[in-house]
């Protein structure tokens, strides 16, 4: 492993990862979240999970790929069919090689969960930090001793620091903190591996660029791995949420009325920046935008020819080899097809 892709268990996800090369396959291990929606009933949470379930069911016939599994965005204190919710959902994934995650602001129930996970199948458990958790190590490391209450002594710990949304400025000021933090990070018992992460991409992407325009932007993120010293590359992993913002909500709209409000967009990526382009209103423009953003994205100065089935399609779409264009959903999968091939390599 030497990179952490951050998903949300949605199909276009899945299918980007069962388009990968056996070699990308072979260094990363993804993080899925449980995807949160407009509607946090206990049928429509259920039919998130059973959605991510049958998704990860298909990839891993044909992948069997480890990860990370967190219902972070889903509400606390949730339960479905009487079952605490992230005890329902290690129990639905049980037959897959998955790692449970933690969190210092977590339920007891969340905590529970996961102990009886470990005690039943083995294996080891994350913990997912976010950015306050880093501002005293002595009081954090407190914290995840008492979380880890009463798992087994001799189960290791990967330490996710999870930054959601950054810009320059937060970069700027998690640094020194986290920098501070890190150098210490060692006294936490039985430490595995030490995974940052965080991304550029806000919930509205019009704050990237507007409709009808492109926009190259500088990917925040990187810069925050960069300014990590001291990096041990046994232990350090980067982690990012590909082109899809932590913020993103599973939102369950009609897709007639979708189309009203929905812009198509290709967001390209590679270590230091972005480059996003978008088209107008897919009810007035149509589908078809897509062959110009495509050709857009081959002369935005960083496309990497035929590095993956991701830019093969993009080729293919640009090119008009086959008169289709894809839609939305077919572009979540290839351009986070790109994403994590090219960082896989890293």
């Amino acid at each position: 492993m030497n990179y952490v892709p951050f998903l949300k268990g949605k199909q276009n996800e899945f299918l980007a990862l069962r388009s990968l090369s056996s070699d990308a396959q072979n260094q990363i291990k993804p993080f899925i979240d449980i995807p949160r929606g407009d509607d946090n009933s206990e049928g429509a949470i259920k039919k998130k999970i059973k959605t991510a379930f049958v998704n990860t069911t298909r990839m891993y016939k044909e992948y069997p790929l480890p990860f990370y599994l967190d219902t972070y965005d889903l509400p606390a204190g949730t339960f479905i069919d009487g079952v605490y919710v992230y005890e329902y959902v290690l129990n639905t994934f049980s037959g897959f090689e998955i790692t449970p995650v933690l969190g210092l602001d977590r339920d007891q129930e969340h905590i529970d969960a996961a102990k009886k996970y470990i005690c039943s199948k083995g294996g080891n458990v994350a913990i997912r930090l976010l950015s306050d958790d880093i501002d005293s190590f002595n009081l954090t490391k407190d914290e995840v001793e008492d979380v880890l209450t009463d798992f087994p002594a001799d189960m290791m710990v990967d330490v996710i620091f999870d930054f959601r949304v950054v810009t320059a400025s937060i970069v700027a000021n998690i640094l020194p903190k986290l920098n501070l933090f890190l150098s210490r990070i060692n006294e936490i018992n039985n430490l595995n591996h030490v995974i940052i992460t965080s991304s550029s991409i806000p919930a509205v992407v019009t704050e990237l660029t507007a409709t009808g325009s492109d926009n190259h932007v500088n990917r925040d993120e990187w810069d925050l791995w960069q300014g990590v010293v001291n990096k041990d590359f046994d232990e350090y992993f980067y982690g990012d949420y590909t082109v899809v913002s932590p913020e993103y909500s599973d939102n369950d709209i009609a897709v007639e009325l979708m189309r009203t409000v929905q812009t198509p967009r290709i967001i390209y990526t590679k270590e230091t920046e972005l480059y996003i382009t978008r088209g107008r209103a897919l009810k007035t423009h149509g589908d078809s935008q897509y062959f110009n953003l495509a050709r857009m994205v081959q002369v935005c100065g960083f496309y990497r020819v035929g590095n993956s089935d991701g830019e093969i399609y993009i080729n293919d779409v640009a090119r008009r080899n086959s008169g289709r264009c894809g839609n939305a959903s077919k572009w979540i999968t290839t351009t986070v097809t790109c994403h994590i091939e090219h960082f896989s390599s890293i």
